[in-house]
Parts: C-alpha cells; structure tokens; sequence
C-alpha cells in the first residue's frame, strides 16, 4: 500500500506542475516517449495519446540544423544531465523555444532505465533578447554613419563607446582605449582642466553643452574638435552617461560664423517644405477669398486700394515659401535686372504704412543708373525684414533711411571687405537711429532662429533670409551699429547691364475663360481651401463635386461618370496622395483630365511619367480659369 500510494502522489505531483515534462524509455529504440503531463500539452498542443510512443524529434520537424541538438544527443548517448535550449514547434506549427533540462533516471543497480525531460518555454526571453541585442546593433550602426565624432563616457569619464568616425579620426580602436578616462588620453595637457571642469559642470547640471577642445591621435598630431554634448540620466536622476557628438574643425578655412550659418542652412532646407504646403493652403484661402470680396465690393468707393495693399500682402507672403525653399537650394533662385530705386520707389507707400507714425522715412537716390541681379520679390521681402527690424529697434521712434548708389569694389577693397569678386556693385543702406547692437549680437545677427526679440515677436529668420539671398545673387552683406547709436545694414547686389525688369501698374485683365458645361470633381482635405476652390469653379461656371481625400474621390467617380476634370491637391490623408489618385483615374478613364495642385516646390513632385499638369499654390482666380481651360481644351 505504501509503494502504491507514493507512485500515486508521484503521478499527480507530476501532472500538477508548470512546467511540461516528458519520460522516455531508455531501454527501448528510439528512445520512446512513455508518459508527459498536462503542462506538456497545453505548451506543444498535442495530447499524451499523440505523443506516447514517439521520440521527441517529432517536435523539431525539419529543424535540425541546430548546434545545440548535437550536444543533446551526446548527452543521451553518455547519459549524462545537459541543460540546452533548442528551437521546438508546437502541433500548429508555431515555433516556440524551448529551455530543456535532460536527466537519466537509474534502477537500483544503476543502470540507466529512462529519462526525464523539464521544458520551459521562454521564447518571450528569447525574444526580448534579440530585440535588445537588434537594437544595440541598430543604434551601433546608426551611430557610425555619421560623418560626427560621437563618444559615450560613464559618470566617472571613461569612454563605453565610440563609433567609427572617432576612430578613424584618433586612429585607435576602441579596444584600444575602452575604460580610459577621456581627457587623459587625448586632450592636450593645457586643456584639460577646462575639459574636466566641463565633465563635472554636465554632471552637476544635467544639462546640455557646448565645448571645443583639442583631440591628441595616435600619430601625435591634434585635431580642432567642436563637441555637442548631453546627458543620459538613470531612474533616480542621475548621470549615467555623457554623450558628446564631435565636428572636427581643423580642415575648415571659413570663419566660425560662416561654417554655423551653413550648419542651420540645412535645418531650414528641412523645414521648408513643410512650411511651404501649409502656408500655401493659407495663402490659397486669402486670395481666393480677397478677389471674391473684391468683385462683391468693387462698387464701394475706397474699396479697392484696401484689398489691393491686402493681395500684395498675399503676394509677398507667397513669395516667402518660395524664399525659404530657394534659400535651402530647394529651387532655383529666379534672377532678372531691376531697376532697385523704382522698386525702393514702389514700397515707400508699403513701408510708410508698416512702420509707426513716430518714425519718419526718408528715401535718397543715387543719379546714375541702379540696374542689379537679383530676384525683385526676394529683394522686396528682404527691405520689408530689414525695416520692420528698424521699426522694432526704435520703439519710441526715430528715422529710417533708405540709400541706394553705384559703386566699385576694386581688388585691394574687396580682400577688405569680403566681396566675392571685384566688380561694379548697387548697395542699398537701411539705416535706424534705434537702440543697435553689442558685438556678440552682431556676430549673430544673421544665424538662422536667433533673435533679441521676446518671445512669439520674431522667429529669427529675417537676416538669415536677406544674407541668402544676397549671396546667392553673388553679393555682400554688411552690418555697422554700435549699442544705442543705430544700426546700418548695407546689401551689396551685382550690377547688370541689359533690359531693366521694371513693375508697372496692374493691367486690366481680358475676360476669364469660363466653363462650357464641364463638371470638375475638387479633392482637397484642408475644409477651407477646397470651399474657396468650390467657389471659384462655381463662379467661372463649372459644375462641381467635392471629395476629402483620395478614397473617397474614387467613389465619386464611380458615382459620377460624367466628370471631365480631377482638380486634386499633391499631399493628401487616407493612403492615396494625389499622383496616386491620378494614376488611377487615368488608368480606369483615360478620357478624364487630371490637374494637380500644391503647396511644395514643383522640382520634387515626380509627374514626368503622366500626362499630368502642376498648378502651384497659391493660385490667382486668373490663373486658375486659363490652366483648367487650357487642360480641358488640349
């Protein structure tokens, strides 16, 4: 009774455990499965009569390219225990990994008799493992296709990682210098108080920095390195880590604050395109809304001067993405020969009205022809930044002038002064009696984002954008002011010889093409450009259809065979952009026209392949009556 009652107890202690076990025969060929309990089960899928009386290879159907399953079977051959883990698949066939632990079972004359298997399955660790052991790799390789030195040192200074750049600029491995203190090994001895002092200050407090040092190589020679760096903190807020991203400046010939202006160039180049879109759908909505107030209005005295001065707002404003994307070498900067004193001529009024009646603005014209290259929307963007800095400068008031004149920059002036190459220039001076600048804000004046203003005042980018634009025209810029004596800023623009581009007075337009009974289907997901667009089709006399995104534009096609024209914007929600959308028009009804619209620069919307027109926002009334005209009739 005795002996029964434990193989009882034996039985359901086995079968009440978590984990699965398996009994084979050792004594049988094959190795046979004799007894497995539920665990076993529930973790494989198959039953105990599924599994008795097989050996359990079955549960690594094809897999047995494993180096683990060699150790396994060498430890049943010299019946000895093992622990491995190997690669199983349950009865559906999912893969599963499981952490074996083997041991011989002996009879009382020590003969080996069966054994007895307990797996666990931990293929959750197994694959939170991998995704660390991936995202080490991932962040290691990220890392090192950066051109920037990037080191990782502990709380006490001593380097755990860096990547390739580090090494092929020091020319040590990191095996070579892994757990050295930093400053000790590569900053020269005179620097290395300022460097320490700086590690401490950064673990003090906890906050980023900038610092520029000297870096020994191996060959004994130093680079100039300008380090960014930052802290990574632990649960309790303590440092970690240091994280320092290196630019080497040795090789660079510019001037320190002409190498950070090029640096911030590539941050508004990826900017721009975003800015672009939204502010054109912006745009879109003004101007489409002003010309319908206009026609509303027009017979109101006084009326229209008021909307004209807003359009040319609008204009202006348009003229601003189109900058930005020229200043980050998005599009080409659209250069002509201007006449700069009868464009200083025409914003006087525009000018006048910007800035406070407590200032007084006084135009001075040279006598000899003023004839640059330079793009006149740009040119005009870039006095209206220069004066509503002045304006801001002098908040309790004062003077603004405006000087333009013809000069010559011979060699010896121009290795002075910086000019490109020596020539005949137009400068033309803004000069405040405002509160000026310190040295240290002067040096910054045209980074791109700094600002003295407080902030919501100013974004920083009005300099910036005049200094683009006069050196992609091949020009200067110049800044003179002293703290409380004014400010005198003085662009220098090539002078040409030709054909002036001069700005005459609005035309009045001929009649607008209208509609002969076409209906146009609008796909625009901003609310307030496709109503402006609905209107102005339904004002030239088109019928008209609405669609939200893509998908939804597809089913009013279905909906709506007689539709003659898809006008869509390029970037829409809902997984079907708008060549997506026109591809699938023109292949299901090439009859239909498809006209396309955006905010972005025309250059990087691909639409060569497709008979697909381009119509870029923001659009005039005018603009919009004689390309829809012009698709409709080809």
């Amino acid at each position: 009774m005795k002996n029964d009652f434990s193989e009882k107890l034996a039985r359901q202690a086995l079968q009440a455990a978590d984990s699965a076990i398996v009994i084979t025969d050792a004594r049988k060929s094959g190795h046979p499965i004799v007894y497995v309990n539920h665990a076993f089960e529930r973790t494989t899928g198959y039953s105990a009569d599924e599994a008795v009386g097989r050996n359990c290879r079955f549960l690594q159907g094809t897999d047995r390219a494993q180096p683990d399953l060699e150790k396994l079977r060498k430890a049943i051959r010299t019946r000895q225990s093992i622990e491995t883990t190997i690669r199983n698949y349950r009865k559906d066939g999912s893969l599963y990994w499981n952490r074996l632990c083997v041991s011989p079972i002996l009879d009382k004359s020590g003969s080996v008799t069966h054994f007895i298997g307990v797996q666990y399955d931990v293929t959750h660790l197994h694959e939170a493992e991998h995704a660390l052991i991936n995202e080490r790799d991932f962040n290691s390789a990220l890392l090192n296709t950066t051109h920037a030195l990037i080191v990782v040192l502990d709380d006490r200074g001593k380097l755990t990682f860096v990547n390739k750049a580090f090494e092929q600029t020091t020319g040590y491995t990191f095996d070579e210098i892994s757990n050295v203190t930093f400053w000790e090994k590569f900053v020269p001895e005179e620097e290395r108080d300022g460097v320490g002092a700086t590690f401490q200050a950064l673990i003090e407090n906890k906050a980023s920095s900038r610092y520029q040092n000297h870096c020994l190589t191996k060959d004994g020679s130093r680079r100039l390195i300008s380090w960014s760096n930052a802290c990574l903190l632990r649960s309790d807020g303590s440092v970690r880590n240091i994280i320092g991203a290196g630019l080497d400046m040795t090789n660079y010939e510019m001037q320190r604050e002409e190498l950070q202006q090029l640096q911030k160039m590539e941050a508004i180049g990826q900017l721009a395109g975003g800015i672009a879109h939204d502010f054109n759908n912006l745009l879109t909505v003004v101007t489409g809304n002003l010309e319908l107030l206009q026609d509303m209005l027009q017979i109101q005295e006084g009326v229209k001067p008021l909307i004209d001065d807003m359009q040319e707002a609008v204009d202006l404003g348009s003229g601003l993405t189109h900058r930005l994307l020229a200043f980050s070498h998005q599009q080409p900067l659209d250069t002509k020969c201007v006449d700069v004193d009868d464009l200083v001529l025409r914003m006087t009024d525009m000018l006048g009205r910007t800035l406070e009646e407590s200032i007084n603005l006084s135009v001075n014209y040279t006598a000899t022809p003023t004839t640059a290259i330079v793009n006149p929307g740009e040119l005009e963007n870039a006095l209206l930044n220069l004066a509503i800095n002045a304006r801001d400068a002098m908040p309790e008031g004062g003077r603004l002038t405006i000087k333009t004149k013809a000069v010559k920059f011979e060699e010896e002036v121009v290795a002075e002064a910086g000019i490109v190459k020596p020539g005949h220039y137009v400068s033309i001076s803004v000069s405040d009696t405002g509160s000026g600048m310190s040295a240290e804000v002067k040096r910054r004046a045209i980074e791109p984002f700094f600002t003295t203003k407080e902030e919501g005042s100013g974004t920083g980018l009005g300099l910036s954008m005049v200094y683009g634009l006069v050196k992609r025209c091949g020009g200067h810029i110049s800044i003179e002011s002293e703290p409380e004596e004014g400010t005198t800023i003085t662009l220098y623009l090539l002078a040409a010889t030709g054909k002036t581009d001069r700005m005459t007075a609005q035309q009045t337009l001929p009649v607008l093409p209208k509609a002969q009974g076409e209906t146009i289907l609008v796909v625009e997901d901003d609310n307030r450009v496709r109503k402006v667009t609905l209107r102005r089709f339904r004002e030239l006399g088109y019928h008209t259809i609405e669609a939200i995104d893509g998908p939804s534009a597809l089913h009013r096609i279905e909906e709506f065979p007689n539709i003659d024209l898809v006008f869509s914007d390029v970037i829409m929600p809902g997984g079907i952009d708008g060549p997506g959308l026109a591809r699938r028009v023109l292949k299901k009804r090439p009859q239909t026209k498809v006209l396309l619209t955006s905010g972005y620069s025309g250059d990087h919307i691909a639409l060569s392949e497709m008979s697909v027109a381009l119509l870029p926002k923001p659009y005039k009334l005018k603009d919009l009556a004689y390309k829809v005209r012009e698709i409709l009739d080809s």
